[in-house]
């Protein structure tokens, strides 16, 4: 094996700089995921970061477009899984064109077992006990639905949803 000068440096950094994407996943309610960049327990080697791509997303405004096609979800490249993808996309914190009077609309909540959105549905991800990302859910196309049915799954322990509004709802869940 050949170590190329530096190359000690350059693994240094490329791995702090996925810890500090990771980390900045969760700051943004992203859970983990089997792949990519919300990963649990894998080092992140980020020697480059694929070009987005706008009509990954198929939306209206104009919103952070970030990777999350299917095909770019790979082991060898970085990547923010679909979900997290789809959550970036409606997060009011990266959508400057979202309303400022957001905060007092009303977020999704849930009434028995459905999730109502007055706003309409943006994402939805159903997570495990240990913040896993097991399914998600998005609307993309309008009209958004503002309602949708849960179903049970004893392993889904976590609900977290993002109107189109930006507004979250995170909460433990118990469907069985």
């Amino acid at each position: 094996m050949t170590v190329l000068p530096g190359s000690f440096y350059w693994a240094c950094y490329s791995t702090g700089l996925g810890a500090l994407l990771h980390e900045l996943g969760h700051t943004l309610d992203l859970g983990h995921t089997a792949t990519g960049i919300m990963c649990r327990g894998d080092n992140i080697y980020l020697a480059f970061l694929p070009a987005p791509n706008p009509t990954d997303l198929q939306m209206g405004t104009n919103a952070s477009y970030v990777c999350g096609t299917e095909d770019l979800e790979t082991d060898d490249q970085p990547h923010w899984a679909r979900s997290s993808s789809v959550m970036l996309h409606f997060h009011k914190w990266l959508n400057p064109e979202k309303d400022e009077l957001t905060s007092t609309l009303s977020a999704p909540y849930l009434k028995g077992n459905r999730l109502i959105c007055p706003q309409g549905l943006g994402v939805v991800e159903f997570r495990n006990q240990q913040g896993l990302c097991l399914s998600h859910q998005e609307f993309l196309k309008y009209p958004l639905p503002t309602e949708l049915k849960l179903k049970a799954n004893p392993a889904v322990r976590c609900l977290v949803a993002l109107d189109s509004k930006g507004n979250l709802l995170k909460t433990s869940l118990d469907l069985t």
